[in-house]
């Protein structure tokens, strides 16, 4: 084999080592940038990468993990919502108190029954936040953990791009 046909060699393996690395490196800077976007509360993007690759399939279950991010944080809207409109209740329960004080048998009743409608809201309003709570903290686990492999992913193109140059110093061949 001659020397022109291995550098020949040597020139088209770097050429599909550097396509390789840039199909890798550009789906994974799109999917940091979307990370810090939606690490920063915005759950309306969607990461616009497609595959049936194991970038693309990243890719969907981010947009699949950013929209059930945004029903949590919507539900959780939702219940200080509900939150604000049992304070107004309380509120009008302490009007039909101070009206009723002029009957106090009749006030006593619609008090009790009143304040075990308002404990039942507030429960449930209670329950409510802490449900959805916890659904945040395994969503921002789930983000952490997949910031941990795009960083991973990361390092590893690095260490393929040093390589590449380690070899072509190595070598003498020019890319």
């Amino acid at each position: 084999m001659s020397i022109a046909g291995m550098c020949a060699g040597v020139i088209l393996a770097l050429l599909q080592g550097v396509f390789l690395s840039l199909s890798i490196a550009r789906p994974l800077a799109k999917g940091m940038a979307f990370a810090k976007i939606v690490s920063s509360g915005d759950f309306t993007q969607k990461l616009d990468i497609t595959g049936k690759d194991e970038v693309g399939v990243l890719a969907a279950a981010l947009n699949a993990m950013v929209k059930k991010l945004g029903g949590v944080v919507d539900s959780i809207q939702q219940s200080a919502e509900e939150g604000a409109s049992s304070s107004e209740e309380i509120s009008a329960t302490a009007l039909s108190l101070a009206d009723g004080a002029q009957n106090q048998a009749s006030t006593i009743e619609q008090t009790s029954a009143s304040m075990e409608e308002l404990s039942a809201s507030v429960a449930q309003v209670a329950e409510n936040a802490q449900s959805q709570a916890k659904d945040a903290r395994q969503g921002a686990s789930s983000m952490a953990r997949v910031n941990r492999f795009i960083e991973d992913v990361s390092r590893g193109l690095e260490e393929i791009r040093r390589a590449r140059s380690r070899f072509c110093r190595c070598d003498g061949c020019a890319v």
